[in-house]
């Protein structure tokens, strides 16, 4: 049994994914070498250096099986060892994920790889050391819950997804937003590019999908409660965790749902998640990104007829528009939370779909000028990344000084 396991992964793992693995891993310590050589942290993280095991606080929270990984480390807290764990189990997330669209093209699949170990999202991760291994361990069940609801339709399969979705949520809620997101761009890549694909089959699917994300949190939230009983613990009521799947979850449903098309503006065209003290090209670069992407799927229509059928053109248009709310869907289901950089991940997403439209689109110069925008993109994040990096350590001297 045993070689017959070790026979399938040496397999699966071959020299075009173990090029992308390496690539992704590589890149990821070389961008984030000052920060694990250093131990840089986020300001909150000192309280949880050295030794840490999760206890109650993050069980109310909702993320209990954080304390599972916390003694597999041995509870030992090291930027570099959780740098060098995260960044790894980052880069096998990719590979995952590369399976889920279907990439064809290397080079594709290690430009996704280094978007995904360069975004200031994930740098901000590694600066939470005692967490970092849990919260990408999120990512990658997330993607996983994905890749078996995109496999064959079977109990197995959907057994399977709701137990990725259960660990994603036992980890970190906030990756909820990157399942919701994946199953939406994997719909919109199917619908434009499937031309077999009956309608009826599209419904079957997306009604298999939202039940299978339904049962998942409805176990997680009832493995929740059971417990925080157990340990005779409370639900916290920070960030609204003492609401969710509520009454009043419900009565602000329009609010919360304005909210997530507020947030994915603030993200793409001010400064107010990621930071700066003015105006940035940054902005102008992310509104021709989202640009591109409209621009392909009305490519996709067009070449693909998919206006010849009414009825997945408007499928694709509702889809298409409720794109902020699938990935920033955080903020409706836990109302009190306001989505910020650490749980951001969805948001870059749009970014993997027009990567993976470049394989799509046989326009020349779109697919260069899209190339070239995501390009810029992971130059931007390897600076802020840095520029955060190296604004910590002065910080960090100048404090020191200040005590001697």
């Amino acid at each position: 049994m045993i070689d017959n396991f070790l026979e399938k992964t040496n397999k699966w793992f071959n020299r075009d994914r173990k090029i992308v693995f390496f690539t992704t891993f590589i890149i990821g310590l070389m961008v984030h070498f000052t920060l694990y050589s250093h131990e840089l942290l986020a300001y909150d993280g000192y309280w949880h250096y050295g030794s840490f095991l999760a206890k109650g606080w993050e069980i109310s929270l909702g993320r209990f099986f954080i304390p599972f990984i916390d003694l597999l480390r041995g509870t030992v807290v090291s930027s570099a060892l959780t740098s060098f764990i995260s960044i790894a189990i980052v880069a096998f997330s990719n590979l995952i994920l590369t399976d889920v669209l279907k990439v064809k093209k290397n080079y594709v699949k290690i430009l996704m790889g280094i978007l995904m170990v360069v975004t200031p999202t994930f740098s901000l991760t590694l600066m939470y050391a005692y967490t970092a291994d849990s919260y990408t361990l999120a990512l990658l069940f997330a993607v996983m819950s994905v890749y078996f609801l995109n496999k064959e339709t079977n109990i197995k399969n959907t057994i399977l997804s709701v137990i990725c979705i259960i660990l994603t949520l036992g980890f970190y809620q906030a990756y909820l937003c990157v399942i919701v997101t994946l199953l939406a761009i994997v719909f919109l890549i199917n619908t434009c590019t499937e031309k077999e694909l009956k309608f009826k089959d599209i419904i079957k699917k997306i009604l298999l999908n939202i039940v299978t994300l339904i049962v998942g949190i409805i176990i997680y939230y009832i493995l929740f409660n059971i417990i925080v009983k157990i340990l005779n613990l409370s639900i916290t009521d920070y960030n609204g965790g003492n609401k969710v799947l509520s009454l009043e979850t419900l009565k602000n449903l329009l609010p919360s749902i304005k909210n997530t098309y507020v947030t994915f503006y603030n993200f793409y065209f001010t400064n107010s998640i990621i930071e700066s003290s003015k105006f940035t090209f940054r902005h102008i670069f992310n509104v021709i990104l989202l640009l591109l992407i409209v621009i392909n799927f009305i490519t996709l229509i067009i070449n693909n007829k998919i206006y010849k059928t009414p009825c997945k053109l408007i499928f694709m248009i509702i889809v298409i528009l409720m794109f902020p709310i699938f990935t920033c869907i955080i903020e409706i289901i836990a109302q009190g939370k306001e989505l910020n950089l650490l749980m951001a991940t969805g948001l870059y997403l749009p970014i993997i779909l027009l990567l993976k439209q470049i394989e799509l689109v046989k326009l020349d110069k779109i697919n260069v000028l899209s190339i070239l925008i995501i390009l810029i993109s992971i130059w931007t994040f390897i600076l802020t990344d840095n520029a955060t990096y190296v604004a910590t350590n002065l910080f960090n001297k100048q404090m020191s000084a200040v005590r001697k």
